[in-house]
Order: C-alpha cells, then sequence, then structure tokens
C-alpha cells in the first residue's frame, strides 16, 4: 500500500512539472484587415471587392504556428439575437489564388455584450498551411438592426 501511495505521490509530481513545463499560448500583433471599418445595413451582406477592400494578411511568418486569434468588432444602436456573419478566405500559395475558409467563419449575435454599443469578440482559429486570411464577406441577418465600423483584425501566436 506505500508503494501505491509513493508511486501516486510521484506522478503527481510529475504532472504537475510537466505543467508548469509548458509555455502558454501567446499573441502578438494586430493586423486589421480593413483600413476603416465598414457599414452593413439591415439583412444585408458587404462583400470583398465591391463594398470594401480587404488587406490579406501573411499569416504563416516564422516562429507563429498555426493558430491566430481573429478579433471582429462592430457598432450596434440595438441588437437581436440575429447574427453578423464575418466570413474570410484562405490562400495557400503565398496570396495568388484563394478560397472560401469555411473553418474561420465567425458569427455572433448582434445583442452580444457591448461596451458604448461596441461589440468586440475574440476567437482562436486554427489555420494549418494556410499562409494568408483576408476577410471576405460581414453578413447582417438581423432585420431591425443597421450595423457600422464592422471590421476584422488578427494577432499571431508565438511561444510554440
Amino acid at each position: 500500500m506505500r508503494y501505491l501511495r509513493k508511486l501516486g505521490m510521484w506522478g503527481i509530481l510529475f504532472f504537475a512539472l510537466f505543467c508548469l513545463s509548458v509555455s502558454p499560448q501567446s499573441y502578438q500583433g494586430n493586423y486589421p484587415f480593413l483600413t476603416a471599418g465598414v457599414n452593413v445595413n439591415l439583412s444585408t451582406a458587404a462583400v470583398n471587392g465591391t463594398d470594401f477592400t480587404s488587406e490579406p494578411v501573411w499569416i504563416s511568418r516564422p516562429g507563429c504556428g498555426d493558430k491566430v486569434a481573429i478579433t471582429v468588432t462592430f457598432t450596434r444602436a440595438a441588437g437581436t439575437a440575429s447574427t453578423v456573419d464575418f466570413e474570410f478566405q484562405a490562400s495557400y500559395d503565398g496570396g495568388t489564388t484563394w478560397t472560401t475558409a469555411y473553418f474561420v467563419n465567425l458569427q455572433t449575435a448582434t445583442n452580444e455584450t457591448a461596451v458604448s454599443n461596441v461589440v468586440r469578440k475574440i476567437t482562436l482559429v486554427n489555420v494549418p498551411g494556410v499562409s494568408h486570411l483576408r476577410l471576405y464577406r460581414i453578413n447582417n441577418t438581423d432585420a431591425a438592426n443597421n450595423l457600422t465600423a464592422c471590421n476584422a483584425s488578427v494577432s499571431l501566436a508565438t511561444g510554440e
């Protein structure tokens, strides 16, 4: 019985040391997709190339790993449970060709907690093999509220 207790104590000690040795993930930089936020009227969408021009952001920088933190922001006068959807495109070849990145589409309710009517939501996203990201479309499904100053930015992972 004493042997099992000692073995258990050593196991707990090694587990604790392992947990302390794993460096936490941190994120650096704030790279906006748009130079200025766009307005999206109720029940409409704003599209890259038509309503705004998205800056492609270089994701695959040395030491940054395959994770990013994407921050979406918008201003609302009111809100409902309807969503605003931020859709992205990914490039795997240095920004030459683009494909819809369904794994990066972010939704948030327009009645999400806001400070001075500004909603800010941060989501961690895995982007394995992606060289660049760009904002593709902002879709306001709220039939009662216009949204202003819609934008998104990305921060890159460090410490991997």
